[in-house]
């Protein structure tokens, strides 16, 4: 029975298993920099001189982020290896 990463080269056999990790830590890094530039484009459009906006958006962004990146981890763990 022919496996799904059969007439692959090992660069992409490779790519293919670190692809959960990746949109793991993409996850992660989306959240965050998607809190920091709203919280500057608020900021910018609210016309506030502290960085309140950013400060704020920022923490709520990284904290999505790494539920995200958590909850993606551990879905990672309860698969079944492949065999």
């Amino acid at each position: 029975m022919a496996g799904p990463d059969d007439g692959l080269s090992p660069y992409a056999s490779a790519l293919r298993s670190a692809e959960p990790w990746l949109a793991a830590v993409s996850k992660l890094t989306g959240g965050t920099l998607f809190g920091v530039l709203g919280g500057y484009a608020l900021d910018r459009w609210m016309g506030w001189k502290g960085p309140w906006g950013l400060i704020g958006l920022s923490v709520l962004g990284i904290g999505a982020g790494f539920y995200s990146f958590t909850l993606a981890v551990l879905r990672m763990g309860k698969k079944p290896p492949k065999q």
